[in-house]
């Protein structure tokens, strides 16, 4: 699994998470001290009560010190430095913890960035053929659908990829299509997830495409791949809880359908 750099708002949520569990045992800590040392009077003789109040004090001191500190890093937490970076499909600024070196997930449009032995991976812009509606894809994609219209987005910078692919020494090769035609709901972010990647579409469009799956309407997550590609993308949805099947493409690889 690929690493991915926090987002400002990540970083923030675990420390502030952290921060109210720490604030919640201070004061655990100062209420129960109270009650010990205000209700000790009625249960110890005056030796023993002595000591007991010594320590529920120093309990006391010990719950306001850890309340202290519970609200010290939660105020620190919204001043936590962060890096501005573009977003290369939305434009979006991304807060970052740090330099991005890894994948994250633009909070503007959901979109993962693509980064590849550090560096950002290029994104360039593609049209529908179907409907003439631009998009932005990052090159190391080998599919996208269209927003508008839900077709497949001819990818110009496959062709050369695919060439090696159109041809055996026998004649023309057989592609295949991945289809998904039930999924497991309580897996449904994950497998959302996993599509957003394949398919290359931002999240809440792969989840609106699940959501109109059914036995007789199933989603084509691919089509025109390589037996071993559509295997692979079958096998990784599987294990997801997703019902999935491939079928040989009604068009030959590099044509159209």
């Amino acid at each position: 699994m690929n690493k991915e750099t926090a987002t400002l708002s990540d970083l923030q949520e675990v420390e502030w998470t952290q921060s109210v569990g720490t604030i919640v045992t201070g004061l655990s800590l100062v209420v129960g001290s109270a009650l010990l040392l205000y209700f000790s009077k009625f249960w110890l003789s005056d030796s023993p009560l002595m000591m007991a109040r010594a320590l529920m004090s120093l309990a006391l001191v010990v719950g306001v010190g850890v309340t202290g500190l519970g609200v010290f890093r939660f105020i620190k937490a919204r001043s936590v430095s962060s890096v501005a970076y573009p977003c290369p499909y939305c434009n979006a600024e991304c807060r970052l913890a740090n330099a991005p070196t890894d994948n994250f997930v633009c909070e503007g449009c959901s979109r993962t960035v693509h980064f590849l032995d550090g560096e950002p991976v290029e994104v360039v812009e593609v049209t529908c053929s179907a409907c003439r509606s631009a998009h932005k894809v990052c090159i190391s994609a080998s599919r996208y659908i269209c927003d508008k219209c839900n077709r497949p987005v001819n990818l110009p910078f496959l062709k050369d990829d695919h060439s090696e692919q159109e041809f055996d020494q026998g004649g023309l090769t057989q592609n295949y299509d991945v289809l998904l035609f039930g999924y497991d709901h309580r897996k449904e972010n994950e497998l959302a997830f996993k599509l957003q990647n394949v398919m290359m579409v931002n999240l809440a469009e792969t989840k609106r495409l699940l959501h109109a799956v059914t036995p007789e309407s199933p989603l084509v997550v691919g089509n025109l791949l390589a037996e071993r590609k559509a295997d692979s993308i079958k096998r990784q949805l599987q294990e997801l809880g997703a019902t999935v099947s491939t079928r040989a493409s009604a068009a030959v690889a590099g044509r159209p359908a």
